[in-house]
């Protein structure tokens, strides 16, 4: 009966939650759906032929990039190439490509944070009505007003809670890191917590090998970030933000 009430509470939050989504042109959302576009139809990073249309995008090696962090551009570029390759969507229809970034990184995102909360809360006490609890806060955030939207703070802040949930269990550190990572990888700024996590788990544990563990889940994020500067600015701790197309933003 609990798994029915799960299920029945996951699709009323995945509907309430993809009832609007924005395809408002904006030089944020429009920075990540380009390569979405230039790697789908001409399997290139640049941008160069729709340089224009964005503000928020680095010049490097004579040609223009998207600025932002690499995660939430490829992850919907892997879902849109599946729906390219089997024909839902095309090159005509560029509004697939936000509609795409807004499920991708904004509502799964938050629908899987509103689960994590109605979860926890129903395993804290479950005498409290879990579904007002977990729902009206978040649903009266702004955390909502994201959830539509092709930008990367809803992503971030999953991958930050889901590895705060872990930590905050004592266990499970390297899947914590790897989460933490994965935060770090839509936005650059999560990247502090690979200094401030360390510490709190060593106050809690008085241990270093759960240190350790936390950092090797940290790695592979570092990696690929240095691999995705290398192919792109030649220095694997070059960012694209070291590059920035528009004087005011350098």
């Amino acid at each position: 009966m609990l798994n029915k009430y799960y299920i029945i509470f996951f699709i009323v939050n995945l509907f309430l939650t993809i009832y609007y989504l924005d395809v408002w042109r904006n030089a944020n959302t429009t920075s990540r759906v380009l390569p979405v576009l230039s790697h789908t139809y001409h399997h290139t990073a640049n941008i160069d032929d729709r340089k224009d249309e964005t503000i928020d995008k680095a010049f490097v090696g004579g040609h223009y990039y998207s600025d932002k962090a690499p995660l939430p551009v490829y992850s919907t570029f892997i879902f849109y190439k599946i729906l390219q390759k089997t024909g839902v969507v095309n090159e005509s229809q560029e509004n697939s490509a936000f509609l795409v970034g807004d499920i991708i990184c904004g509502v799964i995102p938050f629908v899987l944070m509103v689960m994590l909360i109605f979860h926890s809360i129903v395993k804290l006490n479950p005498n409290i009505s879990p579904v007002y609890l977990s729902m009206i806060p978040i649903f009266g955030s702004f955390i909502f007003v994201f959830a539509g939207t092709f930008f990367s703070h809803v992503m971030t802040a999953m991958f930050l809670l889901f590895a705060y949930h872990l930590l905050k269990q004592d266990r499970y550190f390297i899947l914590a890191g790897l989460l933490t990572g994965a935060a770090f990888l839509c936005e650059f700024p999560a990247g502090l917590a690979f200094f401030i996590w360390p510490f709190i788990i060593y106050f809690r544990q008085r241990k270093i090998i759960p240190v350790m563990k936390f950092a090797v889940g940290c790695v592979p994020a570092v990696l690929l970030l240095m691999f995705y500067n290398y192919k792109l600015t030649g220095n694997p701790f070059d960012l694209l933000y070291n590059h920035e197309a528009l004087a005011d933003f350098a």
